[in-house]
């Protein structure tokens, strides 16, 4: 049984990085243009990673929203009252289905156990981008900007020691 969580809670738990999202919501959730974009801008990767992670993400929308389009269709058919039902894991026949749009798209023999650690770290990283973007930082280029090479000033002046900062603290100033 799960447990609910407060509404107003939420927002303090994704700011503490702890997105209560599922993988496959957040997948759902994605544009490729999007993936693409923060895969070279946040992630780095290379164009091939990109390509590969793009292929996937479209593979993956063919088959689960299918899927799950297909699943609302008979809950209104059937009557049944219409739920925000989470997304759940994929089948796996429906791991099997995106391996082979997967490698139908691109020269390579991926296995559907492969397809599910693919998507499991594919998520990972845009659950990292979204954090990210919550809390406002952008990148990890971000830390190189400071070369982190910290100042430290040995000496301390009598204006640091009124204000209480120590030699520590120097290091760090910017």
């Amino acid at each position: 049984m799960r447990e609910s969580i407060s509404p107003e809670l939420n927002p303090f738990l994704g700011e503490c990085g702890m997105d209560l999202i599922s993988d496959w919501a957040i997948l759902n959730d994605t544009k490729s243009k999007q993936l693409e974009r923060i895969l070279a801008e946040f992630h780095h990767l290379n164009e091939w990673e990109i390509t590969l992670a793009c292929v996937l993400l479209e593979s993956y929308h063919a088959v689960y929203r299918r899927d799950r389009l297909r699943q609302r269709r008979n809950q209104l058919t059937t009557g049944q009252a219409r739920s925000k039902a989470q997304c759940a894991p994929p089948t796996p026949n429906q791991l099997q289905e995106i391996a082979q749009g997967m490698n139908a798209k691109v020269s390579l023999n991926i296995r559907s156990e492969e397809v599910t650690h693919r998507l499991h770290d594919l998520a990972k990283r845009l659950r990292q981008y979204r954090h990210s973007v919550r809390i406002g930082f952008r990148g990890t280029a971000y830390l190189d900007e400071f070369k982190h090479h910290p100042k430290f000033n040995s000496i301390r002046s009598v204006e640091s020691e009124k204000e209480g900062f120590s030699p520590f603290l120097h290091m760090y100033s910017f």
